[in-house]
C-alpha cells in the first residue's frame, strides 16, 4: 500500500470515529453507512459571515473549497435574497442562480467553459419574462444576442460583425420584423 493510500485511510477513520463522537445517542445510528459518513464530511458547506457597511449581513457558503452561495439579510434581520452557484467538472461556474427574498427565482446565468451562454429572468409569479441567449459564433458565423420573451418569441436580434452590428426588432409574433438599425 502507498504512502497516500495509507494516508487516505487514515483520514477516513478519523472521519468515521469524529462522526460516532458526535452521533452516539442519534436513534438512527445503525442505519447510517460508513460510505454516507465520509460523503457526508466531504460535503460539508461551510459559512462565513459578513456585516456590510450598510448594516446589512452577507452569508457566504463554501463547498469543498468554492463558493456555493450567499444569502442577504438586511440590518434587522429579514432575507433580502440569495444566490446559488453550480460548476463544471474543470471548476468553471456553469450556473448562477438568484432568488428574491419570498425564495422564487429572479434570474439564472448559464454558462459553458466559462462563457455566458443564457440569461433567463422570472417575474414574481414564477413565470419566464425574458431569455437572452448569447452565441460567440464560429468559423462560418458571427457572434449574436438573442433575446426571448416570456412566451418564447423573439424580441430582438443583435448581430456582431466586428465594430458594426445590427439591430433586429421583432413583432409579438416573433417572426415580423418591425425595424432594423
Amino acid at each position: 500500500m502507498t504512502p497516500a493510500e495509507q494516508d487516505s485511510i487514515r483520514k477516513s477513520t478519523a472521519q468515521i470515529e469524529e462522526y460516532f463522537k458526535k452521533h452516539k445517542n442519534d436513534k438512527n445510528i445503525d442505519n447510517v453507512s460508513l460510505e454516507d459518513i465520509i460523503k457526508n464530511e466531504n460535503n460539508k458547506v461551510e459559512e462565513k459571515r459578513t456585516t456590510l457597511p450598510d448594516g446589512r449581513t452577507q452569508i457566504t457558503q463554501f463547498k469543498n473549497g468554492k463558493e456555493t452561495g450567499r444569502i442577504y439579510y438586511d440590518s434587522v434581520g429579514n432575507l433580502m435574497g440569495s444566490e446559488r452557484y453550480e460548476y463544471d467538472k474543470k471548476g468553471n461556474v456553469k450556473k448562477e442562480t438568484y432568488n428574491r427574498s419570498d425564495g422564487t427565482i429572479q434570474q439564472v446565468n448559464e454558462y459553458k467553459n466559462g462563457v455566458m451562454v443564457r440569461v433567463t429572468e422570472y417575474n414574481e409569479g414564477g413565470n419566464v419574462e425574458r431569455r437572452t441567449e448569447y452565441d460567440n459564433g464560429g468559423m462560418f458565423s458571427k457572434p449574436k444576442i438573442t433575446v426571448y420573451r416570456g412566451d418564447g418569441t423573439k424580441e430582438t436580434e443583435i448581430i456582431q460583425d466586428g465594430e458594426d452590428s445590427k439591430e433586429i426588432h421583432y413583432a409579438e409574433d416573433g417572426k415580423t420584423v418591425i425595424f432594423e438599425e
